[in-house]
């Protein structure tokens, strides 16, 4: 992948991005892998050299990395371990992850505590735990599993990097600190094992050649479409809903209902393989873009 500088950012962070060493040691594919797109992990892998990223899209995985770096030196305590790599045979494939931190529960001497941390925006935490999150500390469960490492409880510690005292002092669904634990529920064994062998088939059926896996709605980030009711004038709306004939049900005298068409948000902004997918293309107008 080439990286670019087209907002002229210090050459220093610039080579600070590209001093990415993250690997995920002899392993077929990682856990981080196994739960992304089949499609895009194959598409980036086959045009790697005519890829191209901006490094200013790169700024958040640079603090991310700067903020691990600084818990696993820190560390915790001689009953904890800390951003350690284990590798566990699926299908024929050799997996590989590397979880944040792992403690043993007091209360229970023989069962363990599995934490992730996470950079992200206030927002991605008001809405809750995402799936790939629950999907991740599973897959590392089953992994410490594997290697005699019973976890009784998975959490994400997710650090607020966009987190305002002032928010947090008149809003009560606002989270009153910057730091948030989340917890996160754990699948049973045979669930956790069979989303692995699902997961990796998948990705060994896009290496070899077979036909490609489609992304799925929940992997384009899709947006559905939704019907407005506003105040004729008004940006904002008083409520969406998910059919035109539900919002004209709530019409009143000085209200209009506004069509919102939904988007494949990762498609549009976020997948630097698009110009390498059929279906990707197929679900976002570029013709203003190339005017």
């Amino acid at each position: 992948m080439k990286l670019t500088n087209k907002l002229g950012l210090p050459e220093a962070v610039v080579r600070a991005v590209a001093a990415d060493d993250y690997s995920r040691g002899k392993a077929d594919i990682s856990v981080t892998g196994v739960i992304s797109s089949p499609r895009i992990a194959y598409l980036r892998e086959q045009h790697d050299d005519e890829i191209t990223e901006d490094v200013s899209e790169r700024i958040w995985s640079l603090w991310g990395r700067a903020v691990h770096y600084i818990l696993e030196r820190t560390g915790d305590d001689a009953k904890s371990l800390v951003e350690e790599r284990l590798y566990t045979e699926c299908e024929g494939w050799i997996v590989s992850g590397a979880f944040d931190r792992l403690a043993l529960i007091e209360e229970q001497s023989d069962t363990f505590l599995l934490q992730d941390w996470k950079n992200v925006s206030v927002w991605a935490v008001m809405l809750g735990a995402k799936i790939e999150w629950e999907r991740q500390a599973n897959l590392y469960a089953l992994l410490l599993r594997r290697h005699s490492f019973p976890v009784a409880k998975a959490q994400i510690v997710a650090i607020l990097r966009d987190w305002k005292k002032r928010e947090a002092e008149w809003k009560p669904d606002y989270p009153q600190a910057p730091v948030v634990v989340l917890d996160i529920p754990l699948w049973p064994a045979a669930q956790q094992d069979a989303f692995l062998a699902e997961r990796v088939r998948l990705h060994q059926q896009a290496r070899e050649g077979g036909e490609l896996p489609l992304c799925t709605a929940e992997e384009r980030w899709e947006r559905p479409t939704k019907w407005a009711v506003l105040k004729e004038g008004a940006k904002r709306a008083t409520r969406l809903c998910n059919s035109q004939e539900e919002a004209e049900a709530l019409l009143k005298p000085g209200y209009i209902v506004q069509r919102r068409d939904g988007e494949s948000t990762r498609c549009k902004s976020y997948c630097s393989a698009l110009p390498f997918c059929g279906q990707g293309a197929g679900l976002v107008d570029t013709s203003s873009e190339e005017e």
